[in-house]
């Protein structure tokens, strides 16, 4: 279902509060598909490896800008703001660091996303049982993500093995054949790291977490009992589509 439909389809709602967050969901949805695009086009680019790392084929973000904050360093203390300069372009530039920036991206819209379908479903108490299994599914389908969000907003704690102040047990986590350590991390399309509690959230990130994303909102907007208009829409789309 394109945008522009569930925009007219939100805006038959009668339910002032929802229609706000329904509107916004919409736009949510939009900003999770750019991202998804934006991080496909650059792990095009990026094999998911570091100079470290080319027998495992894992890419370390910790590994890679702390290689880049040496070489700044190094630069400020040869007292060369142009080696600066150009150490952090290059930086900048790298197609890991590039797919990781991407990536990171993508978390953000979509742990978003769900808070925003979240507060939906709060907002509406009578309709909880009908709302919940979009959101249920959503989560299946993307396990961790607003953990994963929150361990990349605190990404400074999270690499000293700490979540609110507190010490944090990694659970181990091995892929390529190495032990996954603190920190965040990126093998092909997959993007992970440790989250608060200790365990490991690793989340692929293709149209198939895109396609959970827009199935949740279509579900939710399927649930809103708000009279014939609205349902004549989703037939009217569901019909078309069969065509």
């Amino acid at each position: 279902m394109d945008t522009e439909l569930m925009l007219q389809i939100v805006h038959r709602t009668v339910d002032a509060g929802s229609k706000a967050l329904l509107t916004q969901s919409v736009a949510q949805l939009n900003l999770v598909t750019i991202a998804a695009d934006d991080f496909a086009d650059a792990v095009q680019h990026a094999p998911g490896q570091s100079a470290n790392d080319t027998q495992t084929g894992i890419q370390s973000t910790a590994r890679l800008e702390a290689r880049a904050e040496a070489l700044i360093m190094q630069a400020i203390v040869e007292r060369s703001a142009t080696k600066a300069m150009a150490a952090m372009k290059k930086h900048l530039l790298d197609p890991d660091t590039r797919a990781n920036l991407r990536a990171r991206s993508f978390i953000y819209e979509l742990a978003l996303f769900i808070k925003l379908l979240e507060q939906i479903a709060a907002g509406r108490l009578d309709m909880t049982a009908a709302l919940s299994p979009s959101i249920t599914t959503l989560k299946a389908a993307a396990p961790g993500a607003i953990d994963l969000r929150d361990s990349l907003a605190h990404f400074d704690e999270r690499t000293l093995g700490r979540a609110y102040k507190k010490t944090i047990s990694p659970v181990p986590h091995q892929t390529g054949g190495e032990i996954i350590g603190l920190g965040l991390h990126r093998e092909g399309q997959t993007f992970g790291g440790h989250t608060a509690n200790g365990s490991f959230v690793g989340i692929t990130i293709d149209r198939a977490v895109v396609s959970a994303c827009r199935a949740a909102l279509v579900g939710m907007l399927q649930a809103y009992p708000e009279g014939s208009d609205l349902k004549q829409a989703m037939a009217n789309y569901q019909a078309s589509m069969a065509t």
